[in-house]
C-alpha cells in the first residue's frame, strides 16, 4: 500500500486516536471496533485490532508492542522512515508504509522552517512531525479525512505516579 491510497480514504468517518495515557485504564474501548482506529506507539496494546499503528519513534522498535503486537495485528503500520525503516523486516511489507515528516525545528540546520509546518490534506507532502507520534497520527487521520477526529490516552499527564495504562496492575 501507498501512501497517497489513504488520502480521503475514510472522508466523513469517526476516528479515534489512542494514545496511551493513564486514563485509558479505565476505558471500554470495544466500541470503537465499528469507527476508524489509529494507535500510537504503546496504546497498540489496548486496541490490538485498530486499523492503523502509528509510530515516529526509534525507541519504540526496542518494545515488546512493536516487535510483538504490532506484527500479529493485521493493521497498517504508519512508520517514520528515517528512525524505523531498518526495524520493519518482522512485518508483512503489505502492511507497511514508511513516512518522512517535518517538524517545526531543523536539528541538522539548527533553524526554524521558514513557513512553519503545514497539516494539508496532501498525502504526499511531509507529515507534520512533534514532540510525540501522536501529532503525526492526527495529521494521518486528518488525510484519510476523518471526522470527527476523538483522541483517547492524550492525558499529558501523570496518574497516581504512573504515565502509561499499561503500568496499572491488571
Amino acid at each position: 500500500m501507498k501512501l497517497e491510497e489513504l488520502q480521503n480514504k475514510h472522508e466523513g468517518r469517526l476516528c479515534f486516536v489512542v494514545g496511551a495515557g493513564p486514563s485509558l485504564h479505565f476505558q471500554d474501548l470495544q466500541p470503537l471496533k465499528k469507527h476508524v482506529v489509529i494507535a500510537v506507539n504503546s496504546g497498540i496494546l489496548k486496541v490490538p485490532d485498530c486499523d492503523y499503528f502509528v509510530s515516529d519513534d526509534e525507541g519504540a522498535a526496542t518494545w515488546n508492542y512493536y516487535k510483538e503486537t504490532a506484527r500479529k495485528s493485521k493493521c497498517i503500520k504508519l512508520l517514520y522512515e528515517t528512525k524505523l525503516k531498518k526495524h520493519t523486516a518482522h512485518f508483512d511489507p503489505e502492511q507497511v508504509i514508511l513516512f518522512q515528516h517535518k517538524t517545526w525545528y531543523d536539528l541538522k540546520a539548527k533553524k526554524y522552517h521558514e513557513g512553519g509546518v503545514d497539516m494539508t490534506k496532501d498525502a504526499i507532502s511531509p507529515i507534520v512531525g512533534a514532540r510525540t507520534s501522536l501529532a503525526t497520527a492526527l495529521h494521518f487521520a486528518y488525510i484519510m479525512g476523518c471526522d470527527p477526529i476523538v483522541l483517547l490516552g492524550a492525558d499529558c499527564c501523570h496518574r497516581d505516579g504512573k504515565r502509561y495504562f499499561w503500568q496499572y496492575p491488571g
